[in-house]
């Protein structure tokens, strides 16, 4: 399955990033968390010298799931799946589908 991505958003960041904008200035910049602007940097291809990146990454490669890294790491799966790219699209955007939408809506609404 391919990576849908909003392109107005993640090219922005980048060209922030390649400003030399470090991520907490771009984070800022755009009203979201400095792990989403790391999130986007991993989805477009920006690699990072964390060790624990590279575990995470190496292992995803070799087709462990998330929750298989977690446990082998002893990791949560939510610090997992930070250092792993979006896989379907990027979220929290302004421009958002029908269904994306109602889900919204329908969230709101239990609330």
């Amino acid at each position: 399955m391919g990576v849908i991505v909003k392109n107005t958003i993640l090219e922005d960041v980048l060209a922030c990033h390649n400003k030399g904008w470090n991520n907490q200035e771009i984070a800022n910049n755009f009203g979201i968390s400095s792990v989403k602007v790391r999130k986007l940097f991993i989805t477009a291809g920006i690699t990072f010298t964390s060790k624990t990146y590279e575990l995470v990454t190496a292992m995803h490669k070799r087709g462990y799931s998330a929750a298989e890294i977690a446990a082998k790491c002893n990791l949560s799966i939510t610090t997992v799946i930070a250092y792993l790219p979006y896989s379907r699209c990027i979220y929290d955007l302004e421009d958002v589908s029908a269904d994306c939408l109602y889900k919204r809506v329908w969230r709101q609404a239990k609330k």
